[in-house]
């Protein structure tokens, strides 16, 4: 047996694949970040054609969070062999930053349970109860 670090996630767009890290900084306020950004661009102008500034706007968006997230240069890489029109940068932009969430989600949610089996039931029930009254406790106090 013995102690293996878990895999780094992985995205593979367009036949490139990339490590993520879930829980770098960067990497987690991009993709918090870029939801925020779009909905601050109004998106139905840019998908109905009236607006060439919210369009720029959205790509601007997509490169900034796709290369923070996968790493400089990679927004060129992955658009090389395609022009990319708004709805691919809507996709790609939102492919990314929903696979960093659920990536982080996930493995807080598989580090919470084996740390919840690891602590004995007798610690946990002492942390459990840690700063909370008693019934009768407060009544006694005064």
């Amino acid at each position: 047996m013995g102690f293996r670090f878990s895999d780094r996630p992985c995205l593979k767009i367009e036949g490139i694949q990339y490590s993520v890290d879930p829980f770098s900084r960067d990497t987690n306020e991009s993709a918090l970040n870029f939801g925020k950004k779009l909905a601050e661009i109004k998106v139905g102008e840019v998908l109905t054609g009236n607006s060439r500034e919210s369009a720029d706007a959205v790509r601007e968006c997509v490169v900034e969070m796709t290369d923070a997230v996968l790493g400089a240069g990679a927004y060129d890489k992955i658009s090389a062999e395609r022009n990319l029109d708004i709805l691919d940068h809507i996709e790609l932009g939102t492919y990314i930053a929903q696979s960093v969430t659920s990536f982080r989600d996930k493995r807080i949610e598989r580090f919470i349970g084996s740390v919840a089996v690891a602590i004995p039931a007798t610690q946990q029930g002492e942390n459990a109860d840690a700063g909370v009254e008693k019934e009768g406790e407060a009544a006694d106090a005064s």
